[in-house]
């Protein structure tokens, strides 16, 4: 897989999937090519169920979000790029991850490398989005033992 470009087709950003092809006895026989239209794929994202308040985004190496939940989803890669606390996830390209944006905000995400290809996958929410609902639930408890 590669990084983003333009299409050869005319879509704005496009992503080449290089698959071999082997013969009977496993031989290399050639290779099929094909191009994965990255804002089809943000679409198919947003379409994707998930949690309030989470996004998904698709990372190249160089940070770049090639495709994303709107609208955090594009906030992601330079909030990656650009926390400290940030720096294990994305060199592990797996794990969780905890750090306070430039707006004051905190997020925690979660970040998995595919196995064939360059690129990582995060997922990211606010902690008070993540932790709200344990938070509530301490709270009641605490309250019923008064």
């Amino acid at each position: 897989m590669g990084d983003a470009r333009a299409g050869a087709l005319g879509a704005a950003r496009v992503a080449a999937i290089v698959v071999p092809t082997t013969g009977q006895r496993g031989q290399a026989t050639g290779a099929l090519i094909a191009e994965l239209d990255l804002d089809k794929l943000s679409t198919f994202l947003d379409a994707t169920s998930t949690h309030e308040g989470v996004s998904l985004s698709v990372l190249s190496p160089e940070l770049e979000v090639l495709a994303s939940t709107t609208p955090a989803g594009p906030l992601v890669g330079p909030m990656v790029g650009a926390a400290r606390e940030a720096a294990e996830l994305i060199r592990l390209r797996d794990g969780v991850g905890e750090w306070r944006a430039e707006n004051g905000t905190r997020y925690l995400a979660g970040a998995a490398g595919l196995t064939q290809a360059r690129w990582m996958v995060v997922a990211a929410t606010p902690t008070r989005v993540a932790y709200g609902p344990a938070a509530a639930r301490f709270r009641a408890n605490l309250f019923g033992l008064c």
